[in-house]
């Protein structure tokens, strides 16, 4: 029973990557240009290096 078990959760494994996988290869499709909300909020957040004496 253990080993059965072993190799159930491998399956499941292997099985939970290929859906991921699936869904991101259709989220590509569907929206192929990437969006620019990460470049604004590495812009919006990044600390200003000036210092004032």
């Amino acid at each position: 029973m253990a080993a059965a078990g072993f190799n159930f959760r491998r399956l499941l494994r292997k099985m939970k990557a290929e859906v991921i996988f699936f869904f991101f290869q259709i989220q590509k499709i569907l929206n192929p240009k990437p969006s620019l909300a990460p470049k604004l909020i590495l812009t919006a957040y990044t600390p200003s290096l000036k210092v004032s004496c």
